[in-house]
């Protein structure tokens, strides 16, 4: 099996060379392949709406460009994404919209973000230098069998469209053979892809997981996804055993038969992994190392909030190599982690780049970055966003070759992001409001923090005891509450994927209000205290929560 798996990952290295080779002429020459870059979308894009307006086919240097375009946000597009989904063409870009991609927002709970076959190809510059940089350093994963996380399908109410509106998987950045190619290396059939039962989703990949000795390499986008699938394993280790053993495939909701008949043609006996299987000591849970015992590197988000995962992978995974993922956003590829790089490192290739500096407000060029300074992240791409703010704040670590390397350090808009969720305060302070409206006698102090149920983060709504109509009543505002926050598509991604728990409601005395307004007001060195309806701040909140009650 290892010689077959080291051919397919040696054909998969060969068809990711050329990029890197790109990458790697990028970043030797970081000034010259941003302005090429940016001429080169200015020019495909000459004669759509956007383009006439801001007139790209005068636009001949970098400082033309920002001349002649203001920064923009996510507010500034609305409008054109409204007339592209009615069904208009060459709105925001000349080529057509393929689809429409869900992230998180601070003026809207969703945003809709729109992709271009260009938009991909940029994002494949990113991907496919990163995969030959891991495959040519890391020689044992090409050994084995790879695991991508795809993402399941979640019934978010989505806006009428003629374009659709979703996501695709891991392995749709890549095209032609090179995506035949990955889905041969995969652990786990793309068909996971359009499970609809959460239960049933972790129960099918654990049951194919399980199957894989020689996996290889695991890639997650968070940590905790990484965790919930190692729970479920537990939950369904005996079940899914028994399955090997007679040809089964047991389902936690069986009556969803559509997420059964996807997989009929994989089911199949496999006594010699199931007795393989039996001979791991199980305690309190299973060791991952003796289910996958040459997994040589897990790839996943190491920084901001998802730095509160990390002990837990390292004390699952004694020994395997944990590689941040640097820095991917829904609407660009902004850095790559590379061998003898300490941190990810910007792709000069892939989009267009500009930094806000943090301190005096300047706009800097991808090569006039100072070290250590911090910056605000702008992007123009391919998918018809210009001057486009992130909102993602970095800082410069140094450098590689040419190409600066950043650390990704938060959102800028006040955004809670512990498992991917993505929460912004201006959607709290709407969620508020509609709480306020029914249950309250006020807003007043009136705010979302974090805690942990059952050693699982869960977002909980602070409330003065006072300030509540009708105790009985707690239930239905909670129920109001979880149905708000489901707005935001991140959100409800990560509470059905387990990564999320319940919201709660922690009812506040005058004694616990006036502690949390000290401690708030200590730890921002301010005479005045400073509210706000997103608490971020978990030892803080650990400090003041009194009894929760939960949602169940």
């Amino acid at each position: 099996m290892s010689i077959i798996q080291n051919i397919l990952n040696l054909a998969f290295i060969f068809y990711n060379r050329k990029k890197y080779k790109e990458f790697n002429n990028a970043v030797m020459d970081v000034h010259n392949s941003q302005k090429d870059v940016l001429l080169s979308i200015l020019k495909k894009n000459i004669d759509c709406e956007f383009g006439q307006r801001f007139m790209f086919e005068d636009i001949k240097s970098i400082q033309n460009f920002q001349n002649q375009l203001p920064l923009s946000s996510y507010n500034t597009y609305e409008p054109y994404i409204k007339q592209i989904m009615d069904g208009h063409s060459r709105i925001l870009c000349s080529e057509p919209i393929n689809y429409f991609a869900l992230s998180s927002g601070s003026s809207a709970s969703s945003k809709y973000i729109p992709y271009t076959q260009s938009l991909k190809s940029e994002f494949s510059n990113a991907i496919n230098a990163w995969l030959y940089d891991l495959f040519s350093n890391n020689k044992k994963l090409r050994l084995g069998k790879q695991f991508w996380i795809v993402t399941p399908t979640t019934d978010f109410q989505k806006p009428e469209s003629k374009v659709p509106i979703g996501f695709e998987s891991d392995s749709n950045y890549f095209g032609g053979f090179q995506q035949k190619l990955v889905n041969e290396l995969m652990a786990v059939p793309e068909l996971i892809n359009k499970v609809k039962d959460r239960e049933n989703y972790f129960y099918i990949l654990s049951y194919f997981l399980l199957q894989s000795k020689d996996l290889r390499l695991i890639s997650v986008w968070n940590p905790s996804l990484l965790l919930s699938i190692i729970n479920a394993i537990n939950t369904h280790f005996e079940n899914l055993l028994n399955d090997f053993e007679n040809s089964t495939l047991t389902l936690p909701n069986p009556k969803l038969k559509s997420d059964y008949n996807l997989f009929v043609g994989y089911i199949k006996s496999n006594t010699k992994r199931a007795k393989e299987l039996r001979l791991i000591e199980k305690e309190t849970q299973i060791n991952p190392l003796d289910i996958w015992p040459e997994l040589e590197l897990i790839s996943c988000w190491t920084d901001s909030w998802a730095k509160v995962f990390i002990p837990q992978i390292n004390k699952l995974f004694p020994n395997v190599k944990i590689q941040g993922k640097g820095l991917l956003a829904t609407e660009a590829a902004i850095t790559i982690p590379i061998e003898g790089a300490e941190f990810p490192v910007l792709v000069p290739n892939a989009h267009f780049y500009e930094f806000k500096g943090i301190d005096d407000n300047k706009i800097y060029l991808a090569h006039e970055l100072i070290k250590d300074d911090f910056y605000e992240v702008y992007i123009t791409t391919g998918g018809g966003l210009y001057r486009y703010c992130l909102n993602d704040i970095i800082q410069v670590k140094g450098f590689f070759k040419q190409s600066p390397m950043l650390e990704f350090i938060g959102k800028k808009d006040r955004v809670s992001d512990i498992t991917g969720e993505k929460i912004n305060e201006e959607h709290i302070e709407r969620v508020i409001e509609k709480i306020a409206g029914k249950y309250l006698k006020s807003k007043s102090y009136t705010f979302l923090g974090i805690g942990l149920q059952n050693q699982i983060y869960s977002y909980i709504i602070y409330v003065e005891s006072n300030n509540i109509l009708q105790a009985e009543s707690s239930i239905d505002m909670l129920e109001d509450l979880e149905e708000y926050l489901n707005e935001n598509y991140h959100y409800l991604h990560s509470r059905q994927m387990g990564q999320l728990n319940s919201v709660g409601l922690c009812v506040m005395n005058d004694e616990i209000l006036q502690k949390y307004q000290l401690l708030k007001t200590e730890k921002e060195v301010r005479s005045t205290f400073k509210f706000s309806r997103l608490e971020t701040d978990i030892e803080l909140l650990n400090e003041i929560t009194n009894r929760i009650n939960w949602l169940k």
